[in-house]
């Protein structure tokens, strides 16, 4: 049962996803075609472009039923891309 004042989240959790390599931050981008496919919200994005590598953090809110699917999912379309992926529910 909710209180009153208690703020109702629509995901059960939140997750880091961590995507790093060799080019240019526009390879993030397929991530997110990706995550479209899934019902989560991103909370915060954070990018490192330096040297020719970069790193991308997300969180995102989901339901971590879904997690080894996303994690899986993105793996396979980014290692295409040479970009490796890790996702940690926090």
């Amino acid at each position: 049962m909710s209180m009153p004042n208690e703020v109702q989240r629509p995901y059960k959790a939140q997750a880091i996803i961590l995507l790093s390599g060799i080019g240019e931050l526009s390879l993030i981008d397929k991530a997110f075609t990706v995550l479209n496919s899934y019902s989560l919200t991103v909370l915060e994005r954070q990018d490192i472009d330096m040297a020719g590598r970069i790193i991308s953090a997300v969180l995102i809110g989901l339901d971590p039923a879904h997690a080894d699917a996303i994690e899986r999912e993105l793996a396979d379309v980014m290692r295409e891309l040479q970009i490796d992926v890790a996702l940690d529910i926090v």
